[in-house]
């Protein structure tokens, strides 16, 4: 982010250090309370609070990200299916990137079993595919955003 700041749109962007609105144009004072604006990057490096790393994020963000490539990509979630196992094979779930469970397949061996150790194979094998849905998403969201990182605990809107 802070190698961001220093970007020419940063640089052009300014903040009222009063109300802490950004503005992206030439303006030179803040219309809402007529505070001289300061520069976003100034302001981050002299005075970092969250609200404004979290504005320089999301500025770069939507810079970085192409809009019609994300449109394409949550299309194309519902069309990624990834398989989750467990039990050596023995439970195996087919899930989409939207976390719909398409299928569910049980070796019919595991039906003589207890009804706890089906149970945990089921929820192991929900849990691999919802892992691997999860890493599908990142490594394509990587893709999308040029190699930068989200957030940890960020989720794609879908």
């Amino acid at each position: 982010i802070w190698l961001g700041c220093m970007r020419k749109e940063y640089k052009q962007m300014q903040i009222c250090p009063k109300c802490n609105a950004s503005y992206e144009d030439d303006l030179k004072e803040c219309p809402k309370d007529n505070t001289a604006l300061k520069p976003m990057a100034e302001n981050l490096q002299k005075n970092p609070k969250i609200e404004d790393v979290i504005q320089v994020a999301t500025h770069e963000m939507t810079a970085v990200v192409d809009l019609e490539k994300m449109e394409a990509m949550q299309e194309d979630a519902e069309k990624n299916i990834v398989t989750g196992e467990s039990g050596a094979g023995m439970v195996s779930i087919e899930m989409n990137g939207k976390h719909n469970v398409s299928s569910l397949n049980i070796d019919p061996s595991l039906l003589t079993e207890e009804i706890e150790l089906l149970e945990d194979l089921i929820i192991a094998a929900v849990n691999d595919a919802v892992a691997k849905v999860d890493k599908s998403q990142k490594d394509n969201m990587s893709d999308l955003t040029g190699g930068i990182n989200m957030p940890p605990g960020f989720k794609m809107p879908f």
